[in-house]
């Protein structure tokens, strides 16, 4: 959580001197930018609540859909994207199951996921809070989360899993596929922990977000850990 915030949860820079002073990292966030060979893949950061409601507006689709604009006109501008299709962009020609999220309610996995998430380097003691109490009972955990899927849909955390994989594209250059696709199916299991338990799954989209993407060191410490099983 930025220092700079006030209780309201007020930027405190732009409260006292307008948005001109903001830096150009504050002035662009939550939005990002990636360089991948020729290609520039923008977006907006899950860290904020109403970027994770975009996902949520076409209720008819559980897959991320993208715009691209080509200046060599290879693609129509009315043309849009998979997450499928940008891998393919890249010569990455993946099955498509791997794009597919599946919830994985397990004893086992739970407490493993868990256990690595308290190693990460805490946001805040709410955090650290609501992993403990998440660890608490694995087995209440897993009849909530079976619960949770029964009675809701699960197409907002397979457009996240989908979305934390286009974030992480770039990080392909030093770490291998199959580190990146747990990386984000861990992060959507945990999101899918704290909703079942709290509720509020934008909140709990946000911050996962806040607390893993928005910390280099654990994107490292995780995709390090990924890897070392391979």
């Amino acid at each position: 959580m930025c220092p700079l915030l006030n209780e309201q949860g007020l930027c405190k820079v732009v409260l006292e001197l307008g948005e001109e002073g903001l830096c150009d990292t504050c002035h662009m966030h939550p939005r990002f930018y990636k360089y991948i060979e020729d290609l520039e893949l923008c977006g907006v950061g899950l860290s904020c609540e109403a970027t994770v409601e975009l996902l949520t507006e076409d209720t008819q689709s559980d897959q991320v859909i993208f715009t691209i604009e080509d200046d060599q006109g290879e693609f129509s501008p009315d043309e849009r994207l998979t997450i499928q299709n940008i891998f393919e962009l890249l010569a990455l020609d993946i099955d498509s199951s791997y794009f597919q999220y599946s919830p994985n309610p397990d004893v086992q996995y739970y407490a493993k996921l868990l256990n690595l998430y308290g190693t990460t380097e805490p946001i805040d003691e709410e955090w650290t809070t609501q992993i403990n109490i998440l660890s608490h009972d694995t087995g209440k955990l897993i009849t909530a989360v079976q619960s949770y899927i029964e009675n809701h849909d699960m197409g907002l955390f397979n457009k996240v899993f989908q979305y934390i994989l286009y974030r992480q594209i770039d990080m392909l250059a030093d770490y291998s596929l199959e580190a990146i696709l747990s990386y984000a199916r861990d992060g959507v299991e945990y999101i899918l922990m704290a909703s079942a338990l709290e509720g509020l799954p934008l909140k709990q989209v946000a911050r996962w977000s806040q607390q893993i993407e928005y910390d280099e060191d654990n994107v490292d410490l995780l995709l390090q850990h990924y890897d070392s099983l391979q």
